[in-house]
C-alpha cells in the first residue's frame, strides 16, 4: 500500500483547485465582455461634453452670462442637489436638480435650443396650459403630469418630475419661479 503524506496530497488538491478556479474566471470574464469590445484601461473615458458644476445659482449666471430661471420655493420636501451647466453641439443647457427623501427627482431645464428640451419627452399626450398669462405644455402619461415646457425667447425651459403633482401643485411650481 502507498502512503501519501496528508499535506502532500491536501497541497496537491489546493493547487489544482486555485488552478480551475482562475480558468473559469478568465472564461466567465471572456463570456461577460468579449476581448473585441473590452476597453483597454490605458485608454481614457472621454465624455462628449464637459458638465460644469456650480455651487449656486447666482454663480450659474456668472460662468453662463444670463438670468437662469430658479424655483424660489421647492416643494416642501425637495432639496436642491445638483446645479450645472453643459456646452452642447445644439446649444447650451442649464440643469438644476431636486431630490425629495424618496429620491425622487424633479429637474429644471434651461436651454437656448428647444429640441434639447423635447428630445426625451415620451409622454401619452400633451395639452396646453396658460398660467399668470403664459403659455405652457403638460406633458401626461393618463392624467398624471409630469413635465411642463415653455419657451421666453431666447430661452426654452422644461420641468419634469418623476413623481406627479395634482395640476395645482404644477401651477403654483411655475408661479414660483424665479
Amino acid at each position: 500500500m502507498i502512503r501519501i503524506p496528508q499535506r502532500l496530497l491536501f497541497g496537491v488538491a489546493l493547487i489544482l483547485f486555485t488552478t480551475i478556479s482562475i480558468g473559469l474566471l478568465i472564461r466567465s470574464q471572456e463570456a461577460v465582455m468579449p476581448k473585441e469590445l473590452a476597453v483597454s484601461v490605458s485608454e481614457p473615458l472621454k465624455l462628449p461634453h464637459k458638465i460644469t458644476m456650480v455651487e449656486t445659482v447666482d454663480e450659474l449666471e456668472q460662468k453662463v452670462g444670463f438670468d437662469v430661471k430658479t424655483l424660489k420655493e421647492p416643494p416642501m420636501t425637495y432639496i436642491r442637489t445638483y446645479i450645472g451647466y453643459q456646452q452642447l453641439d445644439e446649444g447650451l443647457l442649464v440643469r438644476q436638480t431636486f431630490l425629495n427623501r424618496n429620491e425622487e427627482i424633479l429637474t429644471l431645464k434651461q436651454s437656448n435650443d428647444k429640441e434639447l428640451l423635447d428630445r426625451a419627452n415620451t409622454f401619452d399626450k400633451k395639452e396646453d396650459l396658460v398660467v399668470n398669462g403664459r403659455s405652457y405644455t403638460i406633458f401626461m402619461n393618463g392624467s398624471d403630469i409630469f413635465q411642463v415646457i415653455w419657451e421666453e425667447p431666447p430661452f426654452s425651459y422644461s420641468l419634469t418630475s418623476q413623481q406627479t403633482f395634482s395640476l395645482e401643485e404644477w401651477k403654483y411650481l411655475l408661479s414660483v419661479l424665479k
